[in-house]
């Protein structure tokens, strides 16, 4: 009996699954930075060891835990689910879980026994006494490494069947985990003193930030294996009808393809983690500016091009599996415009309000106008990567959905030599040299960076867009022009408006500049639904009741 083909145009489930995502990752967007802001207060600029430690197990959240492995784990899950049933998704799960786990523990204890070599390749600029510290901090945040995956395949799990809120959740769960050990320390540990101090040292504080990671990943596992089991339980397993060794196959398949797969998924992650090895050879407290910088990129990048290109992996994966092409070309497409859609005016707002962006965030405490002035450099420089970020994760999405492996891995690889480039450049420039002192100088080396992460960005897109074309889809950029030009265009105008402020007020005002931002993004979306603009359509839908039939 032939199989219904999909509908090939881009219907309200994807909408939707976009939504609950785009839903969740605000709320723990705003959880994250409500987290970064007390690091901001605990550490200031001086948080430099504490976050190239932290990088590692966020790396590999960000990788995994984030749709970088549920785009891998996804397109074989949707094979297996569309030849073999529901039964053999499940089993594919549990063995995947198990699999990973054991394997991922062997690594960790390893990984956990050479940490002061591993602190050293993360950050080879710090001295030996600051990488001593990294090592015992690494120590305490590998642990999450195991867990991270056994939660990651569960919330992949669930997304294959259109239940995207354990996903959606999954970092919100994280981040009040990692809040409750920051309070923690704000209050017993903070290295100014607190109504409960008991340690009053930076090197306390970290220590339970550290912790707080680590439970965060036990809780995010907890909440990951409750997703499954109950489907496990409830749902018979027979072997009749299937073929053992197939699966067995499959698996192993999987497994091979997994590091591949991943780190092909991540070219973002990769490219931050050479950001900040390279960081770590200029002053003290560019690698603070790099990761609240990033923090403020994540948030449009999370709620734009991860929502859509995990959402519509499903439906890419099937229409590859019918050989539709053309409707295959037709849904990246549209997903791509999308992104641009609510992209571009992100890009246009957090470059043209950067300054007062990071002063309103981040300026207080031990965060001084010199770091504020470092991030705000960093941010100029990497919202324009933004639309390149959204793009790229309906691009890659539509990468594995063809089945390519090695091609994302390629790009993601060749997409490093701008960074490498652009950071070396910013280290032979300025290096150690850079007075801290200097507001107007402070954001360039780190600047010099992020415009490196900006080309490598634009470049990756381009590469996975080439390696799609390469397997006969018909290059879906064709069908989108014109909007991709009006959407250019009127961020463009937006950003140079908003300069006007952000480079010439220093009033920074929580009012004033939420207001500016809020105002920004009305003004993008009137303009747009006053033209009759599909997008701008689709978006306010997600806010209307269906009409009852």
């Amino acid at each position: 009996m032939q199989q219904p083909t999909p509908d090939p145009t881009f219907t309200g489930q994807q909408i939707r699954g976009a939504a609950t995502l785009a839903v969740g990752t605000v709320l723990s967007r705003a959880l994250g930075f409500l987290r970064d802001m007390l690091f901001a207060y605990l550490l200031g600029p001086g948080a430099d060891v504490f976050l190239v430690v932290f990088r590692f197990p966020n790396f590999f959240r960000r990788m995994l835990a984030e749709g970088s492995l549920g785009m891998a784990y996804g397109a074989a899950v949707s094979g297996i689910l569309a030849l073999q049933g529901h039964a053999a998704a499940v089993r594919f799960a549990r063995s995947s879980m198990l699999l990973l786990f054991l394997l991922a523990l062997p690594i960790t204890l390893t990984l956990m026994l050479c940490a002061q070599p591993l602190a050293f390749l993360l950050a080879p600029g710090l001295d030996q006494t600051l990488l001593a510290q990294a090592a015992v901090l690494l120590r305490l945040c590998l642990p999450y490494i195991p867990l991270c995956l056994v939660s990651s395949i569960a919330f992949a799990h669930a997304a294959s069947f259109g239940n995207f809120r354990p996903q959606a959740w999954s970092a919100s769960v994280w981040n009040i985990v990692l809040l409750l050990s920051a309070v923690t320390a704000l209050l017993t540990a903070a290295p100014n003193g607190g109504p409960f101090t008991v340690f009053a040292s930076p090197q306390a504080a970290q220590t339970l930030l550290c912790l707080g990671v680590t439970f965060g990943g036990l809780a995010q596992a907890a909440l990951g294996l409750r997703c499954v089991q109950p489907q496990v339980r409830t749902r018979a397993l027979p072997l009749s009808g299937t073929d053992p060794k197939e699966e067995h196959r499959q698996l192993r398949s999987f497994l091979r393809q997994f590091p591949a797969a991943v780190l092909g998924a991540a070219p973002h992650q990769l490219h931050l983690l050479a950001g900040t090895i390279l960081a770590s050879f200029l002053a003290t407290g560019n690698i603070s500016s790099l990761y609240f910088a990033e923090r403020l990129v994540e948030l449009p990048v999370s709620l734009v091009g991860a929502s859509l290109g995990f959402a519509v992996l499903p439906r890419l994966s099937m229409l590859a599996a019918h050989k539709k092409s053309e409707d295959f070309s037709l849904t990246l497409a549209v997903s791509v415009r999308r992104s641009a859609f609510l992209s571009l005016p992100a890009a246009a707002g957090l470059f043209g309000l950067a300054l007062p962006i990071a002063d309103l965030l981040f300026g207080r405490g031990a965060f001084d106008a010199s770091a504020v002035a470092a991030t705000a450099g960093a941010l100029q420089g990497y919202a324009l990567a933004i639309p390149a970020l959204c793009a790229a994760r309906p691009l890659l999405a539509a990468a594995h959905a063809l089945g390519q492996r090695t091609a994302p891995l390629k790009s993601a690889c060749l997409s490093l030599i701008p960074v490498v480039l652009a950071g070396l450049a910013a280290v032979m420039l300025w290096g150690r040299h850079t007075d801290p002192g200097t507001a107007a100088l402070s954001g360039l080396p780190v600047m010099g960076i992020t415009l490196g992460l900006c080309a490598g960005a634009w470049i990756n897109a381009w590469l996975l867009l080439r390696g799609i074309c390469s397997k006969g889809i018909t290059n879906p950029l064709r069908r989108v022009i014109p909007a991709l030009a009006a959407y250019g265009s009127a961020a463009i105008l937006l950003g140079a408006l908003l300069c006007l402020f952000g480079f010439s007020s220093t009033d920074t005002r929580p009012a004033l500049c939420l207001a500016l931002m809020a105002a920004s993004a009305m003004a993008w979306l009137s303009l747009f639904g006053f033209l009759r603009n599909e997008d701008a359509r689709a978006f306010f839908s997600l806010f209307l009741r269906p009409r009852r039939r």
